[in-house]
């Protein structure tokens, strides 16, 4: 017999009408009735069974069975359930000879009342294994796991053996309320649940001493704030709160006990005066939307950008960011809102922590990931992206070396908008080496530098480099792998004074210089573009295909390197006539010996300052016999 929210017309409430008159006319004879001779009574089990590991608002379905049965009049139960986390659906009944299902169940579903109250009536004798009851829940996105499915007054009649007895077995329904990917190295991690069991060891199964984890407590040090090693029983897990951890290997947690952070509403993070370790608290990455996260001190709350307006707390997050191919090593990357600074990594990813600075306690309130304010809307981010990053752009230089590796981003803000001069956190536990790229202003370091936007102009960052303990003859290099928020009329020339060494940021990859124990400084400038770096005019190719060969001649507007090839018409290289020829300004000629068939050829010059600016000019040739 199948029971749905459509079956709550009038042939249903005559059926559940008759069954009760019958179940209490039945249930006296039962009780009244002796035991019969030779009859070995023999007690039913009743079994909930739930799938195990199902997702939050999953339907699930649950299933009541009945086994050694011998002989049975009538059976009477109630099925408890959390009905805050779990909707009766519907039931379907059938199976081991079942005549009738009646008693205080609901009229309508869904149901969250809680409890389902069956009553069957069977022929004597009968027997078997199986389900005879099927209920079908769906489960909250919230809901704690295991959630318990217990029997409660379960009641075996028969007219052959009254004094029957019931055993039966609980269920639970077991929810997978995290999955969380860990990488190898060293990271800061977090738990996007309030585990039933939250000590580290018992998640990460492993024995205590073989544990590698920190966090960091604001209050230590008389508020200077300081690292908490964990020993076994001093550091739990819980969510919202970020966790230095050091894996040797790739681990996958799975959390089936405990309860998870309401996906639907924001949650509250605590971030006290000073530096907090957070962590991203849902099960999906946080988008960082100074407009839509929002911060909460006393009974007063204000958007992200308004709190640090008003001097709360600062408005970017550090995260930590491995080294490719070196687990030990890494640096801090800035998480800030994409819309205000081009470029930059704009979320928190799932199971991540990072830090975050307040000037005064207060609570953080990330909103769910999955609403529309969290996602701030599509046309809504493009649009406050396309205002505020007028006239913007930043770049970031990356510094690495054995040792590990760091990185600075500097930039101008968009007119009128305000700049961005931080600090970094502090410094990683010990095991986690890194080399140090800052711009410098008086004896402040700054990771970010963002100058408040104004009519253009020269800029320069006065750049420091330097690393822990470096070994002799160590080696740092300097890239800057992403140029493309750089306006096309800004010019950036990286310069090694000590050096006396240019690099132009446009037409070169990378400068590697030494380093020792005292560091170096770098300057980086920023100016106007009025013209070409360098140029090459008058390009042309004297002489013909005889003995004496030919002359390519060109002028240069300052001193380079060259690179001068002859080409077939569809690009190929057929000879090459000099490869980075010291040349000065003014006129030039480099010789092409005598040689090759007649044929349309293509000559390309190609100069290159110290600095790394550069230009080229191609000019065609025909020779014939």
């Amino acid at each position: 017999m199948h029971v749905s929210s459509s079956e709550r017309g009038l042939k249903r409430h005559s059926t559940i009408r008759v069954a009760r008159q019958a179940l209490r006319l039945l249930v006296p004879l039962l009780f009244l009735s002796g035991p019969a001779t030779g009859v070995r009574a023999q007690g039913p089990t009743i079994t909930v069974t739930a799938p195990g590991e199902v997702n939050p608002g999953d339907a699930v379905q649950v299933k009541v069975d009945l086994s050694g049965v011998e002989s049975l009049g009538a059976l009477l139960f109630d099925l408890a359930y959390d009905g805050s986390s779990l909707a009766l659906q519907g039931i379907e009944a059938g199976g081991l000879g079942a005549q009738g299902l009646f008693a205080g169940n609901p009229e309508q579903f869904p149901s969250s009342s809680g409890m389902a109250r069956f009553g069957f009536l069977h022929a004597e004798g009968i027997s078997g294994d199986g389900t005879f009851v099927t209920l079908t829940f769906r489960l909250a996105a919230g809901a704690p796991s295991p959630l318990p499915l217990a029997l409660a007054n379960p009641t075996a009649l028969s007219s052959a053996a009254a004094a029957q007895v019931v055993t039966t077995r609980d269920g639970a329904v077991v929810i997978l309320l995290a999955v969380v990917s860990l990488k190898s190295g060293f990271q800061i991690a977090s738990l996007p649940v309030r585990a039933a069991n939250p000590d580290p060891a018992a998640l990460l199964g492993e024995p205590a001493a073989n544990v590698k984890l920190a966090t960091w407590y604001p209050a230590a040090k008389e508020g200077q704030g300081d690292y908490v090693v964990y020993t076994g029983a001093n550091v739990t897990f819980e969510p919202g709160r970020g966790y230095w951890l050091l894996l040797g290997a790739d681990r996958q947690l799975r959390v089936t006990q405990g309860t998870p952070v309401d996906p639907s509403t924001s949650a509250r993070v605590s971030v006290p005066k000073g530096w907090s370790l957070i962590g991203n608290p849902f099960r999906l990455p946080v988008v960082w939307d100074v407009a839509q996260i929002r911060v909460r001190r006393g009974l007063e709350e204000k958007t992200l950008a308004q709190a640090r307006e008003a001097g709360w707390v600062e408005d970017y997050a550090w995260a930590w960011r491995q080294d490719e191919g070196s687990p030990l090593t890494g640096r801090y990357g800035l998480i800030y809102d994409a819309a205000v600074i081009p470029g930059v990594t704009s979320g928190l990813d799932t199971a991540a922590g990072c830090w975050f600075l307040a000037n005064e306690a207060c609570e953080l309130l990330l909103p769910p990931p999955s609403s529309r304010a969290a996602r701030g809307g599509d046309r809504a981010l493009a649009s406050r992206r396309r205002e505020r990053s007028k006239g913007s752009w930043a770049v970031r230089l990356q510094a690495r070396s054995r040792a590990g590796s760091g990185e600075v981003i500097l930039g101008v803000a968009g007119e009128g908008q305000r700049g961005l001069a931080i600090g970094q956190p502090p410094n990683p536990p010990a095991g986690a080496a890194s080399v140090d790229v800052a711009s410098v202003q008086g004896e402040l370091p700054l990771s970010v530098d963002v100058r408040a936007g104004g009519p253009p102009g020269r800029q320069e960052w006065r750049l420091s480099v330097s690393a822990a303990a470096p070994a002799p003859g160590e080696e740092v290099t300097l890239t800057w792998p992403d140029l493309s928020a750089l306006p096309k009329d800004v010019r950036l020339t990286l310069v090694d004074e000590a050096a006396n060494v240019r690099r132009y940021l446009r037409t070169t990859a990378s400068y590697t210089l030494p380093l020792d124990e005292s560091g170096r400084r770098l300057l980086l400038v920023a100016e106007p573009r009025t013209g070409p770096a360098i140029a090459i005019t008058g390009l042309e190719v004297a002489g013909g295909p005889g003995r004496s060969g030919r002359a390519v001649r060109f002028s240069l507007s300052a001193a380079a390197a060259v690179d001068v090839a002859v080409m077939s018409p569809a690009g190929r290289t057929v000879r090459v006539l000099a490869t980075r020829q010291a040349s000065g300004a003014g006129q030039n000629q480099v010789t092409w010996p005598a040689g090759g068939l007649p044929g349309i050829y293509l000559v390309r010059v190609t100069a290159t300052t110290e600095e790394g600016a550069a230009a080229q000019a191609v000019c065609p040739v025909i020779f014939t016999r």
